[in-house]
């Protein structure tokens, strides 16, 4: 009986139009003479599984007859390219290039073929079945992007995850593991902004002429920050780059880039004669100066290093493509998709600077072959926000490679991140990066919500997603950017959130008793709990809330003390625990706004502490507290903060008695800083007295200095609003910078 038996499975075994029935009579073979690391660990991986999977034994796992899973190498196909295929006698074949191919041939195999799914570096599913039927053989492996880059942290787990994915390595040349499989993408000193790194700052004392001349002075980045311009025409700046450059190539030749990127959001472009010239001659684009300084130095090292792309960032003020100049074949642009909208995707045709973005992908296309991307999909400082579309990832990642990307990385910045999507939207983003025509959003989603909550418990996480996904596409375009919403975001709204807590409630009943899925429950929970603490008068009673704000604060940094045992993540989680807490006030006073960035949030406009403030994350908006009656008014006190510099304010101050209906207090005005003191503030004594239940600020127009006679357009802040003071806080006249705020 047992002979029969086995004779069926491996009868069940054979290839039938393609498809091909894998069971516990499955062994493994790594059919190669001399394998390197990565494919020794790709059988031990494959074997692991299978094991999970179908519980099959060591012994046939070993087993040399019989259908196979093998595992081959093919010097036909490239670094990470692979083929899955089955043959006559029922095996399926994996065939892979090196370094990576037969690896991630092997994780592709695994999760798109058998279901194993790998949602975080901590959190894993695998399914157990008798027998999984695979079909869609032949199947060709080779991603739409040649780097597929995502941020996060170094630890073996996190690095596992990322190779599991089939993501390539974000690592620098010195720290490689080859078992992954892990290549140098990036060339040291750096992967990012990586001019500051190879010219450090130190060396303005003995060559002052490589930094930009600014008002006739060559300005010393050690005084000003990575926000400084290099002045890079200069002949000898370009010549000590080169001699740098090829240091660091030595260490990894191999290497895919060198970062010679620019610092941080930087300003005060060279104005010295020939950079000046050639940014005419090219379109008044100071990206001409860049294309100009990578061709210098790619030139110089090409046939020493010819696999090398020397890297060079369009951010910013470089942002916008040159004309009459090319890069050379050797450079690369890294395309920053910086302050675009993320309520639709970039090439929907509501998303107008989401369009702008496309735009410029396709016009630097026409002046660099090499085009990577840049993308913000986690939001900045606050990691309690909701994302109302995760799916819409799909798209992006599509539009860039239809737009001719050549790579991507999406700033997702797991784990320092916990909430907005984590980890449905880095499982999702991983996935689209391979191939984003494989990628069913909804299907995917649903899949997610089942495996990682648990089928019980799925159904509410699933309407979860859903619903602030449909309240926001029903709203229409609601800008939401990597500081928050931009308007009256309707997925934030309080019958929102307490719809949400009961899916939450619902879910935890689902599987009371269960530890993991508890666990991921209360973290998916967090945003939610955020959003009922902002907007706690409101929630309460539509939900039937028996939370207290501080019931509310005291669960989420209860989850996040558990999180401190990294010091990597001590100082991050050390910030969100102070503001959760400052965010207790906030629910008293009930602050709103149409913007929002970051954990500057709008209680901390009148917490009384001048060191912290409201960020609107932009050039305008509007603050307003509603106090617990009506109040009389005689004086208002508004410190602006600092802003960059600012030096007008136009504003105005309203108050209403419904929230509806408002009247001025303070007529609109400009206000200009007095540079004796470090805060720009404004103390309003009215006429009369005026009673009010709300009082609204609203910031039209923020303008700062970027050098003599040059003002821009900067980001509207309220430090502090006070009303009726006898006398004002003596750090109001102080010169220095109040003392920071968490």
């Amino acid at each position: 009986m047992k002979h029969i038996l086995t004779v069926f499975l491996t009868v069940a075994a054979i290839a039938v139009f393609g498809q091909v029935t894998v069971n516990n009579q499955f062994s493994v073979k790594l059919d190669i003479s001399d394998p390197i690391p990565s494919e020794k660990f790709a059988e031990k991986e494959l074997k692991h599984y299978l094991g999970k999977i179908f519980g099959t034994t060591e012994s046939v796992l070993n087993r040399k007859n019989g259908p196979s899973i093998i595992l081959r190498y093919d010097k036909s196909l490239g670094l990470e390219e692979f083929n899955i295929s089955s043959d006559k006698a029922g095996n399926i074949v994996i065939r892979g290039g090196r370094i990576r191919g037969v690896l991630l041939g092997t994780y592709y195999f695994l999760d798109r073929k058998l279901g194993v799914h790998w949602y975080s570096p901590y959190d894993e599913y695998v399914p157990k079945a008798k027998a999984i039927k695979v079909s869609g053989l032949p199947y060709r492996g080779k991603s739409v992007y040649e780097a597929r880059l995502m941020l996060g942290h170094r630890d073996r787990k996190s690095r596992l995850w990322t190779t599991r994915n089939l993501l390539t390595t974000n690592a620098v040349v010195n720290d490689l593991d080859p078992n992954l499989g892990e290549v140098s993408v990036f060339a040291p000193p750096a992967s990012c902004h990586g001019l500051f790194r190879i010219i450090p700052g130190v060396k303005y004392k003995d060559h002052p002429e490589f930094f930009a001349l600014i008002r006739g002075k060559r300005q010393d980045p050690m005084k000003i920050s990575v926000g400084l311009d290099f002045c890079l025409t200069n002949q000898g700046l370009i010549d000590a780059t080169i001699k740098e450059c090829r240091e660091y190539l030595k260490k990894a030749p191999d290497a895919t880039y060198i970062s010679i990127q620019e610092g941080d959001g930087t300003i005060g472009n060279c104005e010295c004669g020939p950079c000046q010239k050639l940014k005419r001659d090219c379109g008044n684009r100071e990206s001409a100066r860049w294309v100009y300084f990578a061709n210098k130095v790619g030139e110089a090292l090409k046939d020493e290093f010819p696999k090398v792309k020397f890297l060079i960032f369009a951010y910013t003020a470089s942002k916008a493509p040159p004309k009459n100049i090319k890069a050379n074949d050797n450079v690369a642009v890294q395309l920053c998709a910086w302050g675009n909208h993320r309520g639709k995707p970039y090439a929907h045709y509501h998303n107008k600077n989401g369009n702008t973005l496309m735009r410029q992908l396709k016009a630097w296309k026409e002046v660099c072959p090499n085009i990577l991307i840049w993308d913000y999909t986690y939001t900045f400082s606050d990691c309690f926000l909701q994302q109302p579309d995760i799916l819409l990832n799909i798209d992006n990642i599509k539009s860039f490679a239809e737009f001719g990307a050549n790579g991507i990385f999406p700033e997702d910045n797991y784990p320092i991140v916990i909430a907005y999507g984590i980890p449905f939207r880095s499982w999702l983003l991983a996935r689209a990066m391979w191939n984003p025509d494989e990628c069913d959003g909804e299907k995917l989603e649903e899949t997610f919500c089942m495996e990682y909550f648990g089928p019980k418990a799925g159904k509410y996480m699933l309407e979860y997603y859903r619903n602030i996904r449909k309240v926001h596409h029903k709203q229409g375009l609601v800008a939401f950017t990597g500081g928050g919403a931009i308007g009256n975001a309707a997925f934030e709204r309080p019958e929102v959130t307490a719809y949400s807590l009961k899916l939450f409630d619902q879910a935890l009943n689902a599987v009371k008793g269960d530890r993991v899925y508890t666990r991921r429950i209360l973290e998916t929970r967090l945003p939610v709990l955020y959003r009922a603490l902002i907007d706690y008068q409101k929630v309460k009673p539509l939900a039937n809330l028996k939370m207290s704000p501080q019931d509310l604060a005291d669960e989420m940094i209860h989850y996040l003390m558990g999180k401190q045992k990294s010091a990597y993540l001590h100082n991050y989680y050390k910030g969100y625990i102070a503001r959760i807490n400052a965010l207790i006030h906030g629910a008293s006073i009930k602050a709103d706004t149409n913007r929002r960035y970051g954990m500057n949030s709008p209680a901390r406009a009148f917490d009384g502490k001048i060191g912290s403030y409201w960020h609107a994350g932009a050039g305008n908006g509007w603050v307003q507290i509603e106090f617990d009656t009506k109040r009389p008014l005689h004086r208002i006190t508004t410190s602006f903060y600092h802003g960059s510099g600012a030096v007008t304010i136009d504003y105005q101050i309203d108050g209403s008695f419904d929230g509806v209906t408002w009247f001025p207090i303070v007529k609109r005005n400009v206000s200009k800083w007095n540079r004796k003191t470090y805060l720009h503030f404004v103390d309003t004594k009215l006429d009369t007295i005026v009673e009010a239940k709300f009082v609204r600020t609203s910031i039209h127009r923020v303008m700062f200095e970027v050098r003599t006679g040059v003002l821009a357009g900067n980001d509207a802040l309220v430090g502090e609003q006070w009303f009726n003071l006898k006398e004002l806080p003596a750090q109001l006249f102080s010169k220095e910078r109040p003392p920071k705020e968490i």
